[in-house]
């Protein structure tokens, strides 16, 4: 087995990792800054415990925690050559994600474009 088989064999895996990263940073992060339906008044009694000031470090920090993750994705993507970008993308998400409609990337099921009634 070559080295450039070996890399591109990691670099697949290493991009799925960074995606499901990615996906838990996102939804870390809409669980703190949005009530879903069923957990009303999250917000506030997280506002209460830990104040403003807190919350406001929190998402924050969470929200860049998703896009220094995107920006790896990106950086790796783009440095594969045609044919390794080919296999990266062939396998770009796990069953059960869906498209997010934000620059063709994919998110989980769980996630803000998936609201429980």
């Amino acid at each position: 087995m070559s080295t450039s088989t070996i890399v591109q064999a990691d670099r697949v895996h290493v991009l799925q990792r960074l995606r499901d990263l990615r996906d838990w940073a996102r939804f870390i992060h809409e669980s703190i800054t949005e009530d879903q339906a069923w957990e009303n008044g999250k917000r506030g009694l997280l506002h209460a415990y830990m104040g403003e000031e807190f919350l406001r470090g929190f998402d924050v920090d969470s929200a860049s925690i998703a896009d220094r993750l995107d920006q790896i994705i990106d950086r790796i993507e783009a440095s594969a050559t045609p044919a390794a970008r080919a296999a990266i993308l062939s396998r770009a998400g796990p069953p059960g994600m869906i498209a997010s409609g934000r620059a063709g990337r994919e998110v989980p099921p769980w996630s803000e474009h998936r609201r429980f009634p």
